[in-house]
């Protein structure tokens, strides 16, 4: 079996030179979650990469998705998606929250999707919609811990309406097995924007939202999103993100007068900055983004990324900041590595997202590249500054240019996760890293292993492995196992399978 590496370049081809479209060739990276590298990360998608029709823009996809087959999480039926929002469950049930805009005045529908095998398949929970007039930039989701979680999302009301509590900014508490729900007002009135939830391990809720005006807020509960402390933190803003981590440790960061990214940190329940850090640059942010590690606050890593515009050229990228002090201090500004290579003409990053899910050690981040074809690129690292050369593109569709990909830790894909919307469609999908076409062997080279109904065979010694490395039997012959994603290793072969 041939393992290596396969090289592209910005302009779509393979480092020796072949054209990537009709090619097939394995792939091997860096291990996602500390994972060992002989893995076989799966094929390079061999069919044309066009959009959903079969028709493109402007030519093939630049770079070939390595990741597997997109998952259809809602199909093109009544409305335009125009927001996303994404959280796990600390059992791997996966929520996506997909604001669907309607035909007419008071329309609109927040629904929210579910997966319980860990993005395979998906079911709307209608108990969990919310209908009415909603801004487009006005949703979040996230999920709290525990065995029975709190369900939040975040919504800006544009308008009342027979099923909604008035204009403003509402949270709605929902427990996941919908024993339990009610409404929380964070402010009222029709002058707010861009609301953005985060809940940590302790169950402690953190918000930010700006008003029309360009003031920002950020607000702290501390008894699962029921009462809040909120805090004025500073005018002439733009785009604006919080995180809240582990021990009450909080990370707010704004963009203020177009040319500065703020970083805040707060210790909850205290609401007021702790350490105050201006990145002052020479270029234009937006679309600015925030996550931290867990642990210790004095040493808890956190990194923030923004799209970054360069004045002279008019190129819109991702830079970025770190720090390894829990935020007391940050380093200068920089391009962020795995966006750092050359450009074809007119096109640019846009959307960053990065985020660490409470039940990983993995940072994670996602970008739309635009171009002729828009690619979802995927990177992740296990510190605040390790991304060097981490890049995969995962999108079997074309991305939209109207918002951007979400991203999260799925356990039950053993990886990264991402949902995003297909260009010019009003589909939405999901892919994660397990996706790979190695799922689909029943036999590899050298000794054969098997996957039958209720387990594997295997004509030679083998190691099974649960998604999250955990040793669950070894031995040869028949091997039991439950319905699950596995990794079976003999000698220093891996391969990851599905029992069903």
């Amino acid at each position: 079996m041939f393992m290596g590496i396969l090289s592209i370049t910005p302009n779509g081809l393979l480092s020796g030179g072949a054209s990537l479209k009709g090619e097939v060739r394995l792939y091997e990276d860096a291990p996602d979650d500390a994972r060992e590298a002989e893995v076989v990360r799966g094929k390079v998608c061999e069919r044309y990469m066009g959009r959903t029709d079969g028709s493109v823009k402007d030519g093939d996809a630049p770079f070939t998705p390595l990741w597997g087959t997109d998952v259809l999480i809602r199909d093109a039926d009544n409305g335009t998606p125009s927001g996303l929002a994404m959280d796990v469950a600390d059992n791997g049930d996966v929520y996506v929250a997909v604001l669907m805009k309607g035909p007419g005045y008071r329309d609109d529908t927040l629904e929210v999707w579910k997966s319980t095998d860990g993005g395979y398949t998906w079911t709307r929970n209608t108990d969990m919609d919310v209908i009415g007039e909603i801004d487009h930039n006005g949703i979040d989701l996230a999920v709290g811990p525990g065995a029975n979680p709190w369900v939040y999302t975040v919504i800006n009301w544009d308008d009342s309406s027979t099923t909604t509590v008035g204009q403003g900014v509402y949270l709605r508490r929902l427990r996941a097995d919908i024993s339990a729900y009610d409404w929380v007002e964070i402010v009222s009135g029709d002058t707010v924007d861009r609301p953005r939830i985060s809940v940590n391990n302790d169950g402690h809720v953190a918000i930010t939202y700006i008003t029309d005006n360009g003031r920002v807020y950020r607000g702290v509960s501390t008894d699962e999103g029921l009462t809040w402390n909120v805090f004025w933190a500073s005018t002439n803003t733009t785009w604006s993100e919080i995180y809240i981590s582990d021990n009450g440790r909080g990370y707010h960061t704004y963009v203020r007068l177009d040319t500065a990214v703020r970083v805040v940190t707060f210790n909850a329940p205290n609401i007021t900055a702790d350490d105050i850090t201006t990145l002052q640059l020479p270029d234009t942010a937006r679309h600015v983004s925030i996550t931290a590690s867990g642990g210790a606050v004095s040493s808890q890593e956190a990194v923030v990324v923004w799209a970054n515009r360069h004045p002279s050229s008019d190129v819109w990228d991702v830079h970025y900041s770190y720090s390894t002090d829990g935020g007391t201090t940050w380093a200068t500004p920089d391009v962020f590595q795995p966006t750092a290579f050359p450009y074809p003409s007119g096109a640019y990053m846009n959307y960053p997202y990065v985020h660490r899910d409470r039940n990983s050690t993995s940072f994670r981040f996602v970008v739309t590249f635009i171009s002729s074809w828009d690619t979802v690129f995927y990177a992740h690292s296990t510190s605040a500054n390790g991304w060097t050369s981490s890049r995969e593109a995962i999108n079997d569709h074309d991305g939209t240019t109207s918002f951007g990909a979400v991203v999260d830790y799925c356990p039950g894909v053993g990886g990264g996760c991402v949902v995003y919307r297909e260009f010019a469609s009003d589909r939405v999908w999901f892919d994660g890293w397990g996706f790979t076409e190695v799922e689909e062997r029943t036999t590899v080279d050298g000794p054969p292993v098997y996957t039958v109904r209720g387990g594997i065979k295997a004509e030679r010694e083998v190691s099974v492995y649960s998604i999250g490395g955990r040793l669950v039997v070894s031995g040869k012959g028949f091997l039991k196992l439950k319905r699950g994603v596995y990794f079976v290793r003999y000698g220093r072969t891996t391969l990851k399978t599905i029992v069903r």
